[in-house]
């Protein structure tokens, strides 16, 4: 992931619960995983009730989204600045 991207995700996070985000590894293919040759990227992961994610039993509470959706809007504000739209993957290749 992105870490000016996953920065600015950490400052949503911790903007809309009041609370530090927490930093996870996730060992599943994504399609973030993808589509990071062409752009950068982030994940925000919602928690699942019993830990039970990528199964047909996984479920999350209304509440836990509304936070993620609001976390999501205050990440695409920071990002409205004049240079971003110009952005592009190779900005961000060292």
């Amino acid at each position: 992931c992105d870490p000016s991207l996953t920065a600015a995700m950490a400052a949503a996070v911790a903007r809309t619960t009041g609370a530090a985000a927490r930093h996870l590894v996730s060992g599943a293919g994504h399609d973030a995983m993808v589509l990071a040759a062409i752009t950068p990227v982030s994940m925000l992961f919602v928690r699942c009730a019993g830990g039970i994610s990528h199964h047909p039993d996984e479920a999350v509470e209304a509440g836990d989204v509304t936070l993620a959706l609001r976390t999501l809007v205050h990440v695409v504000q920071s990002l409205d600045t004049p240079d971003c739209a110009t952005r592009t993957r190779s900005d961000h290749d060292d």
